[in-house]
């Protein structure tokens, strides 16, 4: 974490801080959990809990899929991102990696790797219209994907 200027806060199901040994390290690098229990309340527990921290001069990491998926299944975006974007004002960065080709979607690494990584350009946030934005992410990270296959 010594390489980036500022705290970074992963958002990760809660399902994960239920796993021995990784749960207690998660809950120790105190990252957002959202529990998938109740969607509605998750979102907006998870909304508030994001904004508190972009207050503070976090950058908060979104995995718009929210789950691990083939390196060449296509990519469809949640619509929590821009939601987040949206009620906080944030711009959105969109970055894309090719880890699933090392480490595939089930199942652990079978070979050794490099994970390449894109970060794309800045997205100025528009909510006047959420699903433009959501359209504009979704075709700058499916370019900056086409580049890693």
């Amino acid at each position: 974490m010594a390489l980036f200027p500022r705290r970074i806060s992963f958002v990760l199901k809660h399902e994960l801080m239920n796993i021995p040994f990784f749960g207690w390290v998660l809950r120790g690098l105190d990252m957002v959990s959202l529990d998938r229990g109740s969607i509605r309340q998750a979102h907006q527990a998870v909304t508030r809990e994001c904004a508190a921290r972009l207050k503070k001069g976090d950058a908060v990491v979104i995995f718009p899929k929210g789950t691990r998926v083939a390196h060449d299944a296509p990519l469809k975006l949640a619509s929590g991102g821009v939601r987040l974007a949206c009620a906080t004002k944030v711009p959105v960065v969109p970055v894309v990696h090719d880890a699933g080709r090392v480490w595939p979607a089930k199942g652990w690494p079978d070979r050794g790797g490099h994970i390449r990584v894109i970060v794309t350009p800045c997205l100025p946030v528009d909510c006047e219209i959420p699903q433009e934005l959501n359209k504009l992410a979704q075709a700058q990270m499916d370019a900056a994907l086409a580049e890693l296959r």
